[in-house]
């Protein structure tokens, strides 16, 4: 079985768009391993307007408004 692929959601509380990324990562984690941290950003400048960000290592995604499939093929990138 694969490693576990860790991905850190930057987020923010009542973020309606960071729960429907965390959704994704919990159906996407169905068909993969995956380990899901969510990290509050607060009033962090650097992505108070970013948010949702998906990390896995020094990567980053902008995840507002992607498709199960977008942040899929995003995770086969940076999980290799």
């Amino acid at each position: 079985m694969p490693a576990s692929t860790v991905v850190r959601l930057l987020a923010r509380l009542d973020c309606g768009l960071c729960d429907e990324a965390a959704a994704v990562l919990a159906r996407l984690g169905l068909r993969r391993p995956l380990t899901i941290e969510r990290v509050e950003v607060g009033d962090d400048p650097r992505y108070i307007l970013r948010v949702p960000v998906l990390r896995v290592g020094a990567e980053e995604l902008d995840a507002a408004g992607l498709e199960d499939g977008a942040i899929a093929r995003w995770l086969d990138q940076v999980s290799r």
